[in-house]
């Protein structure tokens, strides 16, 4: 059995509805939810323009290799509306980003593992604390409450209870 973090996020339309919407397409993938971190509010990182974002955590299972993990991810991606053609860190109805695939580092020309940014972002560090914060992240070495503790994003970040 494999198992990966991922991160989910939404700052398009009905937020909520499209969170309940990508943990059911992820069940119906075969990707099992081992754990779930609350759902946070958070100020985009590029525009201040934008919606503010819900994210969230997961812990998965699965039988599959991670570029299979990943081709389902996008999937799901497409099938909920997200527009691949706009520049980066647009607003988008959801973003699913693999953080970790088992303890593996993996590079190559459509995804990095563990992912690359995920140790200055508080959106995501601040939800996987919720659900692992003694899990160590490969190549960083370092648990996640540690990287918590040490990341310099200073974005607004709020717990929600939905």
């Amino acid at each position: 059995m494999n198992k990966s973090f991922l991160s989910i996020g939404s700052n398009l339309g009905n937020k909520k509805s499209n969170i309940k919407k990508v943990i059911s397409y992820l069940l119906k993938d075969n990707i099992n939810i081992i754990n779930q971190s609350s759902i946070y509010e958070s100020e985009p990182i590029a525009s201040k323009k934008q919606n503010n974002y819900y994210n969230f955590v997961i812990e998965v299972s699965f039988t599959f290799n991670c570029q299979a993990l990943f081709l389902k991810v996008k999937n799901i991606e497409h099938i909920m509306g997200r527009n691949f053609y706009v520049p980066k860190n647009s607003p988008r109805i959801i973003d699913i980003d693999i953080l970790t695939f088992n303890n593996e580092i993996i590079s190559n020309n459509m995804y990095t593992i563990p992912h690359k940014e995920l140790n200055k972002r508080k959106f995501v560090l601040i939800p996987w604390n919720d659900i692992s914060s003694d899990y160590i992240v490969p190549k960083l070495n370092k648990k996640i409450s540690t990287l918590l503790n040490d990341v310099k994003d200073l974005s607004i970040i709020r717990k929600l209870n939905i």
